[in-house]
């Protein structure tokens, strides 16, 4: 009996093909799931977002100006648009339009219908929006009916100003056949306020709004004090009520000298519902970052409030108001743990059939490598059979079925850590030749 078991150069390539045949399909398996899961995964998040402000000098395009601020940091370097508009009415017709790009914008409460927000999401009420109202004169005024006969300005065509400056006066049967109204936008309107060219306006804005602090402290400028407040909220139920305390805006100054009620819708930071969930939370954050201090109308951290009554809310914005930024987030900068997280789905295909793969493939590696000895032991036990009733010319004829046997034996490719099962086998053929000598 000649031969080796197997060429020591052979070794490694027997080896690497019974992985191969083992490992290939698995891993073509799995290339294909991961692929066809790929077709799931959400696409990145946008790198650029345009949102739609207000006026220059109004509330919105400042905290807006903020928000940019945020969302352009180092680890997160999201550019945001702003583009300005004439106010909340103008916001809610660009936001709802979908080939005008608008993703987000701040709208004033109040002016929103169900069906007009069936395309939008809320990210929650950021802060109060008083219904200021300023006007001129030696005559105090405290109720809206107050205002009949004069030339009020009440906000531009498309503003949110302008709508809830309608419905307001309607309720006070002020009205276009009583008195004056002017459409004039916010600066023009102030302007022509301290001039004397109107006897009032109204705007719905923040208290850091820049026309709001200059009206405040113009000495011949009054703020209406609203005594009617009460029935003017059971009346709009969007409304609610704010104090601005007497000294508030200066107080060595005595700005204002007594505590002033205004009636105030909430604004809303809104967008479009496809908006991307990663984006969301860093706006969630955001707003968190920038409505959460302490100011003339609201106490530290009463907004942002993780509700809205007229916008259905963000299942997103809920998440991250109740649970903060996800644990990748918190640790790794945003568009890597973006990635990780978006990837997830991926590993699916991987946990599904590679893993439980390469916890039997040892076993069935062996199990491969030894078929190739066991065989032969079936074929050596038929020919031992014939050797009882053998005669001599069978006997040789079995000497020559061995021999072909030892031959065949010595060919077969095995790893070297088997090698002993080979050699076991060719000595139990050796030792059938041996007893087929003897006879």
């Amino acid at each position: 009996m000649g031969g080796t078991s197997v060429a020591p150069h052979r070794d490694g390539a027997v080896h690497l093909r019974e992985l191969l045949l083992i490992f290939a399909p698995s891993i073509a398996l799995a290339v294909a799931g991961i692929w066809l899961t790929y077709q799931f995964v959400p696409a990145a998040p946008p790198k650029v977002l345009k949102m739609t402000t207000g006026p220059r000098s109004g509330a919105y395009h400042q905290f807006a100006q903020r928000y940019a601020e945020i969302l352009a940091r180092k680890d997160t370097k999201i550019k945001l648009e702003l583009v300005t508009s004439r106010g909340s009415g103008e916001n809610l017709e660009r936001l709802r339009d979908v080939n005008s790009g608008f993703q987000v914008a701040l709208i004033q409460g109040g002016i929103v219908t169900m069906a007009a927000a069936s395309d939008l999401a809320s990210l929650g009420r950021v802060y109060y929006e008083p219904f200021w109202v300023f006007y001129r004169g030696d005559a105090t005024f405290t109720r809206l009916s107050d205002l009949r006969g004069k030339h009020i300005a009440i906000g531009a065509d498309g503003s949110g100003t302008r709508a809830l400056a309608l419905k307001l006066f309607g309720s006070a049967k002020v009205t276009p056949d009583n008195s004056q109204f002017s459409g004039a936008d916010v600066e023009t309107a102030a302007a022509q306020l301290i001039t004397g060219r109107i006897d009032a306006m109204v705007i719905v804005a923040g208290a850091s709004s820049k026309t709001v602090q200059k009206l405040l402290r113009e000495p011949s400028i009054k703020l209406m004090s609203e005594s009617q407040a009460d029935a003017l909220i059971r009346l709009h139920g969007s409304l609610g009520k704010v104090v601005l305390p007497a000294g508030a805006i200066d107080l060595a100054a005595g700005l204002p000298p007594q505590d002033v009620v205004m009636v105030a819708p909430e604004a809303a930071l809104v967008v479009r519902k496809e908006l991307h969930p990663a984006i969301i939370s860093l706006l969630v954050a955001a707003a968190k970052e920038v409505h959460s201090a302490p100011g003339l109308l609201q106490k530290r951290g009463e907004f942002p409030l993780p509700s809205d009554p007229e916008i259905p809310m963000s299942d997103e914005a809920v998440y991250a108001y109740e649970h903060g930024p996800t644990l990748l987030q918190r640790h790794l900068p945003f568009w890597i743990a973006d990635f990780i997280e978006r990837s997830v789905i991926l590993i699916i295909p991987v946990v599904t059939i590679l893993l439980p793969m390469f916890r039997f493939a040892p076993a069935l590696y062996r199990w491969r490598v030894r078929r190739r000895v066991w065989r032969w032991y079936r074929y050596l036990k038929r020919l031992e059979g014939k050797l009882p009733g053998a005669d001599g010319e069978a006997r040789r004829a079995l000497l020559a079925e061995i021999d072909s046997l030892a031959q065949s034996v010595s060919a077969i490719p095995i790893p070297t850590r088997y090698a002993g099962e080979l050699y076991q086998l060719r000595e139990h053929i050796q030792l059938v030749r041996q007893r087929i000598a003897a006879r």
